[in-house]
């Protein structure tokens, strides 16, 4: 193209050097007209000059004024400079971080671009569609783009803002609970438990206080002595835990009541219980409960006889203590009974008791005697 309006201006040029004088120059004022030898001289020309100026699409500008008697000039300026227009456009101009955008560039008459995406005057990018990640806040993002005549940058701005967490919802926890056949019996006492916890991927027993793990498993057995026994069970998941505590109360086995204990009763009997020495008795046992008796007829702690039914024989005058002992499992008890001996005398001759006797009765006599 550029050729052809080369080759037309020559062909123009050329033919105003024959018609009239011909003026180059950057002036667009005219230079004047001249004819014959006068060729380029310069001509006086009084008043505004009227031009009619042709524009090409390459830039190139041709003027031409009317000059005298109808005489043309010409003055061919310089073509513009074409500078670089930068623009660009991106898939989004905003939005949550960390915000990924796409750019593009649609700069025109550029030979060369430069993207700067984080405001520190460093090329970041000179491809012509590049991706950026932003963070939060309110980014001008600068795209030069350049040629031989010079340099445009546009401007525009990606805002991005925090990301709003999505709003939690409650942990689910665990809750810990169990049940058991009974909550208290007597020594040893064995007792059935189940788990009846929710939300549980775990779950351990503590039977005997010592925070130990007893057993994990869902229906444990468990064997308790006398006491209050406090019962732990834990219940855990990813969320955290719950314990569930219940109490077990052992006793100790009550025993049957005791009966009272038998204890044995002495007693006895005797034909008599005093005469003239020497005095035979004989003694029969009436004892209850007893196993075993003892017999002690002289007093001497020492037993005489262990018989249901012996015969003792009292020499001595006097009263005598005859005690017999009953005995048991359960104890032992004494009866005592008293034999009374008297002396066997013989009745006095005629004369010793004769005279009291006679004194006796004549007392007697008189004083009846006195009465009447």
């Amino acid at each position: 193209m550029k050729a052809a309006i080369f080759l037309m201006l020559m062909f123009m040029l050329f033919g105003f050097l024959f018609a009239g004088l011909v003026s180059f120059g950057d002036d667009p004022a005219p230079v004047g007209t001249s004819s014959g030898n006068d060729a380029f001289k310069p001509a006086q020309v009084e008043g505004p000059q009227e031009w009619n100026t042709s524009t090409f699409d390459d830039g190139f500008k041709i003027r031409v004024s009317p000059g005298d008697g109808g005489g043309g000039k010409i003055l061919i300026v310089e073509e513009d400079p074409i500078l670089p227009i930068a623009h660009f456009t991106s898939n989004t101009t905003g939005g949550l971080a960390p915000l990924s955008v796409q750019f593009w560039d649609n700069s025109s008459n550029t030979t060369g671009i430069s993207w700067d995406f984080d405001g520190d005057n460093v090329e970041d990018s000179n491809t012509s569609s590049p991706f950026w990640v932003f963070g939060v806040g309110n980014h001008s993002v600068n795209l030069t783009a350049s040629n031989g005549n010079g340099t445009d940058v546009y401007a525009a701005y990606i805002n991005v803002t925090e990301a709003e967490e999505p709003e939690k919802e409650n942990p689910i926890l665990p809750v810990a609970y169990f049940k058991s056949n009974v909550s208290s019996g007597f020594a040893p006492l064995a007792v059935q438990f189940w788990d009846n916890s929710s939300n549980a991927s775990s779950i351990s027993w503590d039977f005997d206080g010592d925070h130990v793990e007893d057993s994990n498993t869902s229906s444990p057995f468990w064997v308790f002595g006398v006491g209050n026994h406090s019962v732990n069970l834990t219940a855990s998941n990813g969320n955290g835990t719950d314990v569930y505590a219940a109490y077990i109360n052992v006793t100790e086995v009550e025993g049957p009541e005791e009966e009272d204990p038998i204890l044995p009763m002495a007693h006895f009997t005797s034909n008599v219980t005093g005469g003239l020495a020497p005095l035979s008795v004989q003694f029969w046992d009436n004892s209850s409960n007893a196993t075993i008796i003892s017999w002690d007829f002289d007093g001497d702690n020492v037993e005489d006889s262990n018989s249901s039914s012996p015969v003792w024989t009292f020499n001595a005058f006097g009263p005598h203590e005859v005690n017999l002992i009953a005995s048991n499992a359960n104890g032992s008890h004494s009866y005592i009974g008293t034999i009374y001996v008297t002396p066997d005398e013989e009745i006095p001759e005629f004369p010793t008791i004769a005279i009291p006797i006679m004194i006796v009765g004549m007392l007697f006599f008189i004083s009846r005697r006195n009465l009447k």
